[in-house]
């Protein structure tokens, strides 16, 4: 079997060789991956076969490259856009929504996505309520987005800011 180490559920680094705790792992040294079993045999963490920890620090450091190449071209559009003083407001606006478009792109290439709940039912692990508003309508809905929020993979980084609706009160 492949020794190697991986990277636990609270983030830790951990040898596949005693993995602590009484768990223990199964590891396939060609697929790079890392079973850690509980104490009835059930799987309980999978994770990545680093071959040593150096790998683990080199893949946490580098782990935003890709992104950070992305965003490269839109940095390098806002620089030529602040430096261009003689061009109309339009063409400002058009290079910006190109601009916008490149970021997207990043966004996209990341597994970043917006979050627009206009409209929507109310989520409280996806929005942030900041006010409420009567609505003849059904109860919790998205009525106004204030700033929208973004997920990670599946995971929310920022909640989207949005008033909800509520029941009209009855005299």
């Amino acid at each position: 079997m492949a020794s190697g180490f991986f990277i636990d559920w609270d983030g830790k680094a951990r040898s596949t060789d005693d993995p602590g705790a009484g768990y223990r792992c199964e590891v396939d040294g060609v697929a790079r991956y890392v079973a850690v079993l509980g104490k009835g045999g059930a799987t309980v963490h999978e994770a990545t076969l680093y071959r040593s920890l150096e790998d683990i620090a080199k893949a946490g450091k580098f782990a935003v490259e890709k992104f950070a190449q992305a965003l490269l071209p839109v940095r390098d559009s806002l620089q030529m856009a602040l430096a261009d003083t003689t061009s109309a407001v339009e063409t400002l606006r058009s290079g910006v929504e190109i601009t916008l478009k490149q970021l997207d792109s990043a966004f996209q290439g990341a597994q970043l996505i917006e979050v627009n709940p206009l409209g929507e039912k109310f989520d409280p692990h996806r929005h942030q309520a900041i006010s409420t508003q009567e609505h003849e309508g059904e109860a919790n809905l998205v009525l106004n987005v204030f700033q929208k929020g973004y997920l990670l993979n599946e995971r929310v980084i920022r909640p989207a800011l949005v008033v909800v609706s509520k029941a009209k009160e009855t005299s």
